[in-house]
């Protein structure tokens, strides 16, 4: 989207509610971060004990070991309040919430890989796209980019690590028990291999498209806006004319009238969700989205497509899903629906999970991560 249309909708937006470099820590070179033997345990070790490997028997390691680490990609190892943080929030954002959802720990303890490994820096692919996150036939679960790690910004949490586990998480699940055959029907002649990085790069004005499409489909708002548009411009003239002046206070009635509206105060309210998701998507994710993908991963192949669906819906607010829905088109919407219908049935069906309350589960908790005491290493007795 153009950014004069992107300011003039913020402006109008506000019009609306009218009528919201520190120092790093030094470095001591004389430690070694390869374990090349048994260390002695510190509060953070028997925090984990306490609280991850006990519960869940998952052994969650945040000290690069030599013969465990991937040498494809040139590696940091994680800091060492960071990965406190981490382990907090990879309890509470991904264990609990299965927790929560089937009553206990023993889903997570039976089929959640038995290994999850911390690392301080982001994995690159030769074709230069970012790993986030890996698993391995089920043991072990690698998260990166730890020491780039932001708890203050619990709407980022998902999208830039917890969404990763629980993609890999789903993996499991589906290597496990498989997943219906006609899932990969579905877009069956699409999947792009290796190419899915580049493959959605074109059409180069597709979010124009949207656009166009979404300013038509909410015609209410988009005249609200316009109107809003001129109210301001007019209100900013130090000296209007008895025209302008007119003008102003038929434009205040009328505004006044469709913020009364609840149909026009909806329209301008989905338009609104719509146009900010869309602002934040680019052009390959727009494009993945019309041809019936969640994401361009998501396009490599129906394995990866089928966990990207449940991953990204369990992440997505219910707004920022809806939105995606809207931007993909009614041919892109219908694929996805298509798509999600069967992960859900499956969850269901093979795990009994509601992937709607999972992602009701998990916005929740996203929206309490402030109130986390994410550095606490208390050994509370049970």
């Amino acid at each position: 989207m153009k950014l004069k249309n992107i300011k003039s909708l913020t402006l109008a937006i506000c019009l609306v509610n009218l009528f919201a470099c520190s120092e790093d820590n030094p470095i001591d070179y004389s430690k070694s971060v390869v374990i090349t033997e048994p260390t002695v345990s510190n509060n953070f070790d028997k925090w984990l004990d306490h609280n991850i490997l006990e519960p869940y028997n998952i052994d969650l390691r945040y000290k690069i070991k030599d013969n465990e680490t991937s040498m494809t990609y040139h590696l940091a190892p994680a800091e060492f309040e960071k990965s406190i943080r981490m382990a907090h929030l990879v309890k509470y954002l991904c264990l609990e919430t299965y927790d929560e959802a089937t009553g206990s720990t023993e889903f997570v303890r039976s089929l959640f890989p038995k290994i999850v490994d911390l690392i301080g820096s982001p994995a690159y692919n030769t074709n230069g796209t970012m790993v986030l996150g890996t698993a391995e036939g089920g043991r072990k679960m690698t998260l990166y980019n730890v020491n780039n790690l932001d708890p203050s910004k619990p709407e980022a949490l998902n999208e830039l690590y917890f969404k990763t586990v629980h993609h890999e998480f789903g993996h499991i699940q589906n290597q496990t028990k498989a997943y219906p055959k006609e899932f990969q029907q579905i877009t069956a002649s699409a999947y792009v291999s290796d190419s899915w990085n580049t493959k959605w790069d074109t059409p180069e004005d597709t979010k124009d498209i949207v656009t166009e499409e979404l300013n038509k489909l909410h015609s209410k708002a988009t005249e609200m806006l316009k109107l809003y548009r001129e109210y301001s411009t007019l209100s900013k003239k130090k000296k209007p004319t008895d025209a302008e002046k007119t003008r102003l206070q038929e434009l205040q009635k009328t505004l006044t009238e469709y913020n009364k509206n609840p149909e026009y105060k909806r329209d301008l309210e989905l338009y609104t969700s719509r146009i900010q998701v869309l602002d934040k998507l680019d052009v390959s994710q727009v494009n993945a989205l019309r041809a019936g993908f969640v994401s361009p991963y998501a396009s490599s192949q129906h394995g990866e497509d089928f966990v990207e669906v449940q991953s990204i819906f369990m992440t997505d607010a219910p707004n920022v899903w809806a939105a995606k829905l809207a931007i993909a088109g009614k041919t892109g919407r219908e694929l996805i629906q298509a798509k999600y219908a069967i992960v859900e049935s499956y969850l269901r069906s093979e795990w009994g999970l509601s992937l709607v309350q999972l992602r009701d589960i998990v916005q929740k908790r996203q929206a309490k991560v402030k109130e986390q005491n994410l550095d606490d290493l208390t050994v509370k007795s049970n």
